[in-house]
């Protein structure tokens, strides 16, 4: 099976009205446009796959760093890379929102294809 596009005009011929037709195969071009989309589909999953990856991190790094400060504050004494990693952990955090906000304001809210991402998940 192939993908044809049809048109069509009516026109005189030696005085006997007729119609002309036309008929392209855009088989390829169509295969071409499914094979783009898809494309822009994958990059779109790799992407969000991998900003949630880093605030996945971010978040259970947080997390476990909060619960050893409130076991130590139990004990009296403070955990002092826990407060390191709390805030180092909340401004990674920040860094992130911020890089996926600028991302969304250049490319019109979405992930521009083909494009390199400028968001470090490190």
């Amino acid at each position: 099976m192939i993908d044809v596009e049809m048109s069509h005009a009516p026109i005189d011929m030696n005085g006997r009205p007729t119609l002309l037709c036309f008929a392209v195969d855009v088989t390829e071009r169509n295969a071409l446009r499914r094979e783009f989309l898809e494309t822009i589909d994958l990059e779109r999953r790799r992407l969000a796959n991998e900003l949630r990856f880093g605030f996945d991190r971010t978040l259970v790094e947080l997390e476990s760093a909060a619960t050893r400060l409130q076991l130590a504050s139990g004990s009296g004494r403070v955990d002092s890379a826990a407060i390191e990693l709390i805030a180092r952990s909340s401004q990674r955090a920040v860094e992130l929102c911020r890089q996926i906000a600028h991302r969304a304001t250049t490319t019109g809210n979405r992930f521009a294809v083909g494009e390199q991402t400028a968001i470090d998940l490190s």
